[in-house]
Order: C-alpha cells, then sequence, then structure tokens
C-alpha cells in the first residue's frame, strides 16, 4: 500500500533468501535505481544499488530480503527509503482477526498504525504461512497495543443450541478450529505481557471461551 502511495514499483519476496527484486526489461529505464528491505538478526536494514548489480547481496550484511523498491534516481531513492523506515518503525497498535477498526481510529489521531490482520485485509490464520508472518510482524513493529478478536462462533452458547445439526466429527472440527484461534490470540496476548506492552482480547460476554484454561492464565496474570 505505502508503495502504491508513492506511485513506484514493489516486489515482494518469501523473506527466505537474499534475491532483490528485478523489475521487467521496460521499467528498467524508468526506475533504475532499487531499495532492498531485508530482516535480519539485527533488525531491519536496506541496501540502494542499482537494478543492472548483481542479484544477490551479502546475506551476512543484510538478511533476507523481504521487499525491493524501485526509484528514478538516487535522491529519489533516499526519499522512498527514508518513507519506508518511518513505516518499519515501532506500532502503537494493531489488530487482529478485525478489519481497520481501531488503527483506522488511531491514524485519524496521528499513531502508527501495525495494521490490521483479518480475512478482510488477506491475513487467514488458517494458513501456518499467515500465522509465522504474523509473529514475525509482531517481532518488527513491536506494537504498545494489540487487540484480538477470534471467531467467537465456536463458543456461542447460540451456536452451541444447534450442535445437533452436526456431526460429531463435524463439531469437533468447529470447536478444534476456533481453540487453534483463540489459542493464537492467549499467545499474542501473553507475548504483549511478558514485554510490558498491552493488550485488548475481544469475545462475548456469554461465550464458553472465557472458560477455558488457556483464557484463564491470561485473566489471572498480575494486573492484565
Amino acid at each position: 500500500r505505502r508503495a502504491a502511495d508513492l506511485d513506484v514499483p514493489v516486489i515482494l519476496s518469501n523473506g527466505k533468501d537474499t534475491a532483490v527484486g528485478k523489475l521487467p526489461r521496460h521499467l528498467e529505464d524508468q526506475f533504475p535505481t532499487r531499495i532492498a528491505f531485508a530482516y535480519g538478526d539485527k533488525g531491519w536494514n536496506s541496501v540502494v544499488d542499482s537494478v543492472t548489480s548483481k542479484s544477490h547481496v551479502d546475506r551476512g550484511s543484510l538478511g533476507p530480503i523481504f521487499f525491493t523498491v524501485f526509484a528514478e534516481d538516487a535522491g529519489h531513492a533516499s526519499e522512498i527509503e527514508e518513507n519506508f523506515w518511518q513505516q518499519l518503525e515501532r506500532a502503537h497498535v494493531m489488530e487482529l482477526y478485525s478489519p481497520p477498526r481501531i488503527t483506522s481510529w488511531a491514524e485519524e489521531l496521528g499513531l502508527r498504525s501495525g495494521g490490521s490482520l483479518d480475512l478482510a485485509t488477506g491475513w487467514g490464520f488458517d494458513r501456518r504461512d499467515d500465522v509465522k508472518r504474523m509473529w514475525e510482524l509482531l517481532e518488527w513493529q513491536d506494537p504498545d497495543l494489540v487487540t484480538t478478536s477470534p471467531p467467537c462462533d465456536p463458543f456461542s452458547p447460540i451456536q452451541a443450541l444447534n450442535k445437533s445439526k452436526y456431526s460429531a466429527e463435524d463439531w469437533r472440527a468447529i470447536r478444534g478450529r476456533g481453540i487453534r484461534h483463540l489459542r493464537v490470540c492467549m499467545q499474542v496476548c501473553r507475548r504483549q505481557y511478558d514485554r510490558g506492552r498491552y493488550f485488548l482480547h475481544e469475545h462475548p460476554y456469554p461465550a464458553s471461551s472465557w472458560r477455558e484454561p488457556m483464557v484463564d492464565e491470561i485473566l489471572a496474570l498480575p494486573e492484565s
């Protein structure tokens, strides 16, 4: 989204190697300079070079590439690099399992959003890769506040009234999926607590999830 706002090309990678993105040849004349952003043991890093440079950079000095942005010249690259570095700074708030609500409000107040990670924004926490990337994003952004709003259907008293409409296998699958999502949220809440940050967990008051042992553990934390 940030690259689209700046009207420059960006290439995302899987974060597993040091190959920087390469533009189609017909765009190289317009955007001959590139900035590779990587995340390694020492946090975020970036390097500026030419699109005609070798396609790999020193892993030890930079780390795995996560995205590459392209610029018109060195001055333009410097502006883009500074803009992206501002976006990679620590976030004030991040939402999990929610479309933009609190983050949108926070941005209106001039606070920094770490994003809203939800199906509506392209995140699916049934996918292991998305869960892994979520933890990486939490590490990078280190938000002051994380809100968690996992699906409540598996814990709804009304849904429980319809239990007889499902086979035992289907009901176990529904409950199992709910427990998996709830566990991710409780792990995030614990992560925030351990770092001296804040969390806000949202579920309906009648939901049976409040009686789950993993939730009890979070509720029992001092000052939680």
